[in-house]
């Protein structure tokens, strides 16, 4: 079985859509954290999962981030626990001002940590671990105030960023 997760977004729409197999996107305006909850079910599970499209309106002070099941389910860090999903929102909170850059820098010394305490219990490496996250700036149309002068680009604009992460 495969989990995945897929981000799509729109500049002209000002949208993010995702949908995913027993994953989630979470997204922060640096005051909340929330999740969007992919399907249950992996991709090719035994038993056939129902996968929606979820359509978000996107805001230059939001971040969204893909994670993998690698960093939340291994065991390690503090007392042996998984980092899990509270973890990760209260982690993502309270980095959510600093560029992305930043998250990246700070976010290997945990990812790290847990591999590091895996290996010393000789616990078994789940799988990878991956980190995806990206800002994205709504498309301005041409009489708002900051928009670009020139004709608008047909090329689309995919939510990705030089600023993802994988830790293995």
């Amino acid at each position: 079985s495969i989990d995945a997760s897929f981000c799509y977004y729109d500049a002209e729409a000002g949208t993010i859509t995702f949908a995913g197999a027993h994953q989630s996107l979470f997204w922060t305006d640096g005051t909340v954290c929330e999740e969007i909850s992919g399907g249950r079910r992996s991709l090719n599970d035994r038993k056939r999962g129902t996968y929606d499209n979820v359509t978000r309106a996107v805001a230059p002070t939001h971040a969204y981030y893909l994670v993998s099941d690698g960093l939340l389910d291994q065991a390690g860090g503090h007392e042996g626990h998984s980092f899990g999903n509270q973890r990760l929102r209260d982690w993502i909170l309270q980095h959510a001002h600093l560029p992305l850059a930043d998250q990246r820098q700070r976010q290997r010394p945990q990812a790290h940590e847990i591999g590091a305490h895996a290996l010393r219990q000789a616990l078994e490496k789940r799988s990878s671990a991956c980190v995806r996250v990206c800002r994205v700036q709504p498309k301005l149309s041409r009489s708002q105030p900051g928009a670009p002068k020139s004709a608008p680009s047909d090329k689309p604009k995919p939510c990705a960023s030089k600023y993802a992460a994988g830790f293995a």
